[in-house]
């Protein structure tokens, strides 16, 4: 079944946007389409179509599919218009069965291992997050976002609305809720290895529904491995004396700056430490005990509410929240 994946980035693109095209040329059952205003020569896949657009481009065409005056003004605030991708750009992916929203501050492993032909037939929407949703590629199913909840249109509030309001995922009311009241079949699960964006090291977190909000892994230590376009996470298991190995679909570097060595591209087989690719051939055991010694400062922490308070003071957005509270 066929599946794109489409990307909106305007602005300079991460530097190691390389890697990433790299993780996506291995997964032949998907085509990206990335819209992007960054002319900078990439070596794009076959199946990574680059579609380039200026932002204001792309704040016209939005605007035109809806029939009042929409808040578009910076590219912080497509998050908010992900869910509405299918409907907005449908020229784009009419060929396909299915389509999907993801980010480009990941890795991709074998995606074909976890969204296979049985979960595709058996569902209508898979995932519940923004870097990486799909749909089946349905007119109805596309226009789901518009649905009410609670009796109010949370979509034309979300979309006159200058702040990030969550609605791709789960902040406020939102797309899964709108979901989880259709008789559309959903998949809920997290099947990524996202990683809590305020600490060096890399830990598991993902959204807890019961709880209704975000919780992080035990594991405090982790590496990834990507080996012939398969992507492994590795812990230390200190009761049993062992290394766990699990294999992910992909694996979420929000808001962290990584370090990139082109070299890396001409590999099949590198690591992935925080924040750091490294190619040489090198055993899992000193992977993690590299790993263990970047993270005794938790600098990273730092660099993000350094870096949100800036965005917040700029944009005069005073509303903090704790999506771990």
């Amino acid at each position: 079944m066929k599946v794109a994946l489409i990307v909106l980035y305007f602005g300079k693109l991460p530097n190691y946007f390389s890697l990433f095209l790299k993780s996506c040329e291995i997964n032949k059952d998907f085509t990206w389409f990335i819209f992007t205003d960054d002319e900078t020569g990439f070596n794009y896949p076959e199946n990574v179509k680059k579609i380039y657009m200026k932002f204001e481009q792309c704040q016209n065409l939005f605007q035109q599919k809806f029939d009042f005056d929409i808040a578009l003004k910076t590219p912080q605030k497509l998050c908010d218009y992900k869910c509405a991708y299918g409907y907005i750009l449908q020229d784009y992916i009419k060929d396909y069965e299915f389509w999907g929203h993801c980010d480009i501050d990941l890795i991709f492993g074998n995606l074909s291992n976890f969204v296979t032909k049985e979960v595709l037939q058996n569902y209508d929407k898979l995932y519940t997050l923004g870097h990486l949703t799909i749909y089946r590629n349905d007119e109805l199913i596309n226009k789901q976002f518009m649905n009410k909840i609670n009796g109010q249109s949370r979509y034309k509030q979300v979309f006159t609305d200058d702040n990030g309001c969550g609605f791709d995922e789960w902040i406020g009311e939102n797309i899964n809720n709108i979901f989880y009241n259709t008789d559309y079949r959903f998949l809920d699960t997290a099947i990524g290895a996202d990683l809590d964006p305020y600490n060096t090291s890399f830990i598991l977190a993902w959204y807890d529904k019961q709880k209704q909000r975000y919780i992080r892994d035990k594991v405090k230590n982790n590496v990834f491995e990507w080996k012939n376009g398969n992507l492994y996470r590795f812990y230390e298991n200190k009761e049993k004396n062992e290394i766990i190995e699990e294999e992910f679909p992909y694996v979420h570097f929000q808001k962290r700056n990584m370090n990139f060595d082109k070299e890396i591209l001409n590999v099949d087989d590198f690591f992935v430490i925080p924040n750091k690719f490294i190619y040489e051939n090198k055993d899992v055991k000193s992977m993690l005990n590299i790993a263990k010694k970047l993270s005794v400062i938790n600098y990273q922490y730092f660099k993000v509410k350094y870096k949100s308070l800036k965005s917040r003071l700029k944009n005069r957005n005073f509303n903090f929240s704790n999506v771990f509270k």
